[in-house]
């Protein structure tokens, strides 16, 4: 789970060290690595008052050497935050790009985020090559967090379909996944479902659609609504990970889909998947979404359906 590896990560432990939080909701291990990230972060730590005299001291040239040589990306880390902006830039600017992708994992991205946007973009850009090229998603979600618009779409561009799924867990602030997927062109973004569709990940693609905003959701309902294999897999998941809120939050707005293509998508054929989708709209209180997805099927399909579903439940969907 992303939440729990980025605890590790900053405890400096293995994740199975940890694995007894993975119990523990998205909000609390949410609200416990921000706990600990101020904890170790924490400027009127004595350990760190020293080093981050002695960087403003110095020439920017030999802190960056010392920073890089002597220091390590983990008290490098530390210090960028702890410094005044223009020390930091003066200094980050003189790093190599790999330095800067070992640094990026061991910073707290809020306190870095105006050091960042005055750094060059093509040293972001060669740094952020680094942590693509290492598969380094907590660093790589750490810079998606905080860089500029540009620099962002740059990224963006050179990521495949599979990494872009893989690195949404971990970007932070959560709502900066929209200005990601923003930037996303909509043959990459089919690219990303089909890939969430082939390796069995629409869980992963439902964490996804909680991120993002209504237009977002829109573009996945008009690209994956009308492909029928992708949304009949998306359904048979979010049955049998009870994920209707989130495949409700996007199907539902699909338009210009022809009323026949419903038919072809088998699951909702399958008295047992809308058996589990009432069920669900019961649960998760999602009668409005999944009335007016009903609202899109072909008259007949309606009139198959209807008599399987009990009567309060017909009612509430106008069947």
């Amino acid at each position: 789970m992303a939440l729990t590896d980025r605890i590790a990560h900053v405890l400096g432990v293995s994740s199975e060290e940890i694995d007894f939080l993975g119990r523990l909701d998205s909000d609390t291990l949410r609200a416990l690595h921000s706990q600990i990230v101020e904890l170790l972060f924490d400027p009127a730590q004595s350990r760190m008052g020293g080093l981050q005299n002695a960087a403003k001291i110095l020439p920017p040239p030999v802190t960056a050497k010392v920073a890089e040589k002597a220091l390590g990306p983990v008290l490098a880390g530390r210090i960028a935050g702890l410094l005044d902006t223009g020390s930091s830039v003066a200094i980050a600017r003189r790093l190599p790009p790999e330095f800067l992708a070992d640094v990026a994992g061991h910073v707290h991205p809020q306190r870095v985020e105006v050091l960042v946007r005055d750094l060059p973009s093509r040293q972001l850009d060669a740094a952020a090559d680094v942590l693509i090229e290492r598969h380094d998603l907590l660093a790589l979600g750490h810079f998606a967090g905080i860089i500029r618009p540009d620099t962002l779409q740059s990224i963006v561009s050179r990521l495949d379909a599979s990494v872009i799924l893989d690195v949404v867990p971990y970007i932070e602030p959560a709502a900066r996944v929209d200005d990601l997927i923003e930037l996303v062109e909509n043959p990459v973004l089919l690219s990303v479902l089909r890939t969430a569709h082939d390796n069995t990940r629409w869980v992963d693609a439902f964490d996804l659609v909680d991120l993002l905003n209504l237009i977002s959701r829109t573009r996945v309902a008009e690209l994956s609504v009308p492909e029928s294999e992708l949304i009949d897999g998306a359904v048979r998941a979010a049955a049998e990970w009870d994920r209707w809120p989130a495949l409700l939050s996007f199907a539902s707005l699909a338009s210009g889909v022809p009323a026949k293509h419903w038919k072809d998508i088998d699951s909702f054929g399958d008295p047992e998947i809308i058996g589990a989708a009432i069920e669900g709209a019961a649960r998760h209180d999602l009668w409005d979404p999944l009335a007016l997805l009903v609202t899109l099927w072909p008259a007949v399909m309606r009139r198959k359906i209807g008599p399987t579903i009990d009567s309060e439940y017909r009612a509430r969907l106008a069947l």
